[in-house]
């Protein structure tokens, strides 16, 4: 009995030695500060900053252009279908021969937007992964510069689910719900991107 007594003596006083070194580590490693958060809105910096907007300039032209390029095979192959069909003579070796021209261009207009829209996908990823590389600097920096320990990105899109399950995974993947307005530094990597941009821009 004395035994038993001793055994369960010993454990306990195990648990309390365990317990108090647990704890006296945990007060040890938590931090001496309150934790300082800043908010940034992702979706507005990569959208309004200088740098999007002059590659959507970029991009419109180049759409514009290849417009241009489809509009003129169009009207080509138009013309030579007006005359396949009211001027030569089916089966006539001029026939033929405009005939596969006519199929050349529908072809080749095929081709170039398939092209383009494959190459316009390729180079939207890579500069938007490295757009967003750079918006992760800038807002490594601003938070420095501001002390801040953690910045969360802010979702103000508005709830536009087709489908209730849609909208419910809109509602779940926001993860703030309210903060004060002195938390939000989108303004400051919003300029900062700008600033950045124009060095870069100089450097060329």
């Amino acid at each position: 009995m004395k035994k038993a007594n001793l055994i369960v003596f010993l454990l306990t006083a195990m648990l309390i030695i365990s317990w108090g070194y647990l704890n006296s580590q945990a007060q040890t490693s938590a931090p001496n500060h309150n934790v300082k958060i800043g908010v940034v809105n992702i979706v507005e910096v990569l959208t309004k900053c200088q740098e999007n907007l002059d590659k959507e300039k970029e991009g419109e032209e180049k759409q514009r252009q290849i417009r241009v390029e489809l509009d003129q095979l169009a009207s080509e192959a138009d013309a030579l279908k007006q005359e396949l069909e009211n001027v030569l003579k089916p089966g006539s070796p001029e026939f033929m021969e405009k005939h596969k021209l006519w199929f050349d261009k529908q072809v080749k207009a095929q081709s170039l937007t398939k092209y383009e829209t494959e190459v316009l996908s390729m180079e939207s990823l890579t500069w938007t992964e490295a757009l967003y590389e750079k918006l992760l600097k800038q807002t490594t920096q601003v938070a420095q510069k501001n002390s801040l320990d953690l910045v969360l990105n802010k979702d103000d899109a508005p709830l536009q689910g087709r489908k209730l399950s849609e909208l419910y995974s809109m509602i779940l993947s926001r993860n703030i719900l309210y903060h004060a307005q002195s938390m939000d530094i989108t303004a400051q990597v919003l300029e900062a991107m700008d600033q950045a941009y124009v060095l870069e821009k100089q450097a060329e």
